[in-house]
């Protein structure tokens, strides 16, 4: 497995960690927050909530870290 290959594979695997209703960061998470704390039910903690909003944003830079490590590669190919 070249680089690019072992990139994408990582950058695929956050997006499914972010997406999946089985993980602790997935948008699951959020979209239940909001659902129920607007009923006045607050299911999470506010350490809770912190603790997703800073992981998922840790993980978004990842993305954003990865897809510029991809561009660099494309444009060496060139």
């Amino acid at each position: 497995m070249d680089e690019r290959e072992m990139l994408e594979q990582e950058m695929r695997c956050i997006i499914a960690d972010m997406t999946a209703p089985t993980s602790k960061y997935g948008d699951w998470k959020q979209i239940k927050y909001l659902e129920l704390s607007s009923s006045g039910e607050c299911p999470y903690t506010d350490e809770e909530m912190e603790d997703y909003h800073d992981h998922r944003k840790e993980m978004r830079s990842r993305i954003n870290e990865i897809k510029e490590q991809l561009k660099k590669l494309e444009e060496s190919r060139d």
